[in-house]
């Protein structure tokens, strides 16, 4: 025919191998990315649920206690403690983690800490975000 161009077989053999490969490189990229960002998230859940554990372990003992948590470094994140739940806001998501124990105190909120203080005084806990040895009892 006139005017037509015709593909020989190592052209389309050419173009098929730049396709799958330009392909595999986007899976992997896709598969790493969301296994980055799933590590990153089961960060934030690992707080909230120390968090809750600390002070349910808290409210469950008898008489004065203290305990401290140390957040892993260069995990930035607010922590907000309410009334039975801690939530850990990270970048534009949330994670909520319910506890039983009661602290009969708060809302405590507390922006980018790198250690919480839990004391227990009778029925009260007493929630700081700094050592507890900086903390007048």
């Amino acid at each position: 025919m006139k005017g037509s161009t015709v593909i020989s077989e190592n052209v389309l053999t050419g173009l098929s191998i730049v396709i799958s490969f330009i392909l595999m490189v986007l899976v992997v990229r896709v598969v790493l990315s969301y296994q980055s960002e799933r590590a990153y998230e089961n960060l934030f859940e690992s707080i909230a649920r120390d968090i809750s554990m600390t002070i349910d372990r808290e409210a469950g003992m008898s008489g004065s206690e203290i305990a401290e948590y140390e957040l892993p470094k260069g995990s930035h994140s607010n922590i907000r403690i309410d009334y039975k739940s801690v939530f850990v806001t990270y970048g534009d998501k949330t994670v909520k983690r319910s506890f039983s124990g009661l602290i009969n105190s708060g809302p405590y909120e507390f922006n980018d800490p790198t250690i919480i203080c839990f004391i227990k005084t009778g029925s009260r806990i007493d929630i700081f975000d700094r050592p507890c040895e900086e903390v007048p009892t």
